[in-house]
């Protein structure tokens, strides 16, 4: 180790005493191994990896894994004792959590499997009072992140239960808190997305964990940010789990300034920061040197650290703070008086060009945003961290105009997240249309396919569930999802030929060669005198090819050419009775 190395690390050990001025202080508990009801597989690992972001962002962190009734209550005691004289205070819980009589309860380890409710009030931790206790404490910003709306555990007999059978019940937060729960009223969190899901974290905290590390991002905006990515991966595998926000809190908080700290103040008064042990993946030495960098927060520091550790666990938000650093301040944020109103006919129309430019399809920009509009809004607005409510507002058009412009995976998790609600409204048409230009957007996603299949199984367009879920296949090569794909196909009844003369418009090409993609004959329909030639292209790029009609010689003279997962209509006017084409050769474009 090096002499200024060293002489930093001992620095550090000296500064580490004494109070601080603006203190945070966060309570972080998880709960796998339940003796009496189910237990859990990801608490713990949520727990440890939520206690190191907070550790980072310069919390004292008091971190509880399994803890029973006992062990729980000395660590409460703890924590308000801690929270007397600090700004903030921060508690998360992963575990298992019941509504009981209105009220949220939390579960320790040792909770009983039992039928009596008011058992489980007795034993448990009543959500109200721990937030109230933390508005009591005199703190100026609580929050409180609840990841615990996963099923019920405790027993059902006859019919009976203990509580409600699946998620939490809608929160009450005192003045000054925030609260967030990984699923909405009601609705059970998911542990993992399926057996096949290696994530260390619930799909609620693995969103979380990122969010809480990027600099000049309050917490609010973060955890819409993680709504959104959560609803779009759940809606993935055909469930609905919507984080549920209460604020009642004044002002924001931001874990991670965006703006450089200030100078560290004097030996002896400098911020008290208590480490839990080192996140897994960083030895002692790595993060005394990361905390001492906290007490900084300069670009020489930072730089310092990434040459030690260019490969470190705090890398990414080292180079993050750096580019932070190097972009020119924001200007102030200054809350709207009211609602934004909405845009006139003018206004709708230049929105409606320039996401139209963005490939959302938002109708004819005729000024009027109807239903085609509203969707194409709410993608952007997922995808670019703006409220979500479909509303054409100056805010959305000037979004558009000055920012950088999302990229099309975020704009197709943004029309994929609406798919759930439509089809819950029994709008199936419209979720396939918002999934299939999803996939136009971003071909390589996997799961969207596997959604688009889905939606159109549930129509009973088996053929076009075919075609996704075999797509899905192919762009999911080696995951999960490709697996998942083929059993959805292996599900589905076996497609049954058309027999020779049927309707025009219907007479099917001849698939791909399985495992490959290409374009094939879709069928001839006729209009004004004229016969069109249907094809398919089933590739995820824009494809040229060459094809045979008898009848229509003329197709066969040049390339024509099909986007991407899609198809075309070639009209010519045919000699005699249409035929089926044959696709003689085909390119990539």
């Amino acid at each position: 180790m090096s002499r200024a190395l060293a002489c930093l690390l001992l620095l550090l050990a000296a500064l580490a005493v004494g109070p601080a001025e603006a203190r945070r202080v966060a309570l972080v508990v998880g709960i796998d191994n339940y003796q009496q009801v189910e237990k859990l597989s990801r608490a713990r690992n949520d727990a440890t990896a939520v206690a190191a972001r907070l550790t980072i962002a310069g919390f004292e962190v008091i971190l509880r894994t399994d803890p029973d009734r006992r062990a729980l209550s000395v660590a409460l005691s703890e924590f308000e004792e801690r929270l007397r004289g600090a700004e903030v205070g921060m508690f998360f819980f992963a575990g298992h959590g019941v509504e009981i009589r209105g009220t949220n309860v939390l579960l320790p380890a040792d909770i009983p499997s039992t039928l009596s409710e008011t058992i489980i009030l007795r034993e448990g931790l009543l959500l109200t009072d721990l937030a109230q206790a933390m508005s009591d404490s005199g703190v100026r910003y609580s929050a409180l992140i609840i990841d615990a709306c996963r099923d019920n555990p405790l027993p059902r007999q006859a019919g009976r239960s203990t509580g409600r059978t699946r998620g939490l019940g809608r929160a009450d937060a005192p003045r000054g808190t925030y609260v967030v729960y990984s699923a909405g009223i009601g609705e059970a969190a998911l542990d993992r997305l399926s057996d096949a899901d290696t994530s260390p974290n619930s799909v609620f905290t693995r969103h979380l964990l990122p969010a809480l590390a990027e600099p000049g991002v309050s917490l609010d905006a973060a955890v819409k940010q993680v709504r959104e990515r959560v609803r779009t991966d759940a809606a993935m595998v055909r469930h609905a789990q919507n984080p549920a926000i209460y604020d009642q809190a004044t002002g924001e908080l931001f874990l991670i300034p965006s703006a450089p700290r200030p100078e560290a103040p004097p030996a002896g008064t400098a911020p008290s920061v208590a480490l839990p042990p080192p996140p897994g993946g960083a030895d002692a030495t790595e993060l005394l040197f990361w905390q001492s960098v906290q007490l900084q927060g300069q670009a020489p520091e930072l730089e310092a650290y990434l040459a030690r550790w260019p490969d470190g666990i705090f890398a990414p938000i080292a180079r993050a703070r750096l580019a932070a650093l190097a972009a020119p301040a924001p200007p102030p944020r200054s809350l709207p008086a009211s609602a934004p109103a909405p845009l006139g006919r003018d206004g709708v129309q230049q929105l409606q060009r320039g996401l139209a430019g963005l490939g959302l399809d938002p109708g004819p920009a005729d000024g009027t945003a109807g239903p085609r509009t509203t969707a194409a809004i709410r993608a952007f607005q997922a995808a670019t961290g703006l409220p979500v409510d479909g509303e054409a507002t100056e805010p959305v058009l000037q979004r558009l105009r000055d920012g950088p412009a999302p990229g099309s995976g975020e704009l197709a998790r943004g029309l994929a997240a609406q798919a759930p609600g439509l089809l819950e409204a029994r709008n199936a048409a419209e979720a396939v249309r918002v999934l299939e230009l999803g996939t136009r957007l971003a071909p390589q996603e996997a799961p969207l396919w596997l959604m688009l299949g889905d939606a159109q199984r549930d129509r009973g367009a088996n053929d076009a569930a075919r075609r996704a879920f075999s797509q899905a296949q192919r762009a999911g090569a080696g995951t999960p999802v490709a697996e998942e794909a083929q059993r959805r196909l292996a599900a589905l009844p076996a497609a049954t030929p058309a027999a020779a003369g049927t309707q025009p418009g219907v007479q099917p090409g001849a698939p791909a060669p399985p495992g490959r993609c290409g374009v094939s004959f879709a069928g001839v329909r006729s209009q004004d005198g004229l016969t069109g030639f249907a094809f398919r292209n089933s590739c995820a790029t824009p494809m040229a090819f060459r094809a045979e009609c008898p009848g229509a010689p003329a197709l066969a003279r040049g390339d024509l050419t099909v986007g991407p997962n899609s198809g075309t209509v070639v009209w010519a006017p045919a000699r005699g009775a249409a035929q089926a084409c044959r696709v003689t050769s085909s390119r990539a474009r």
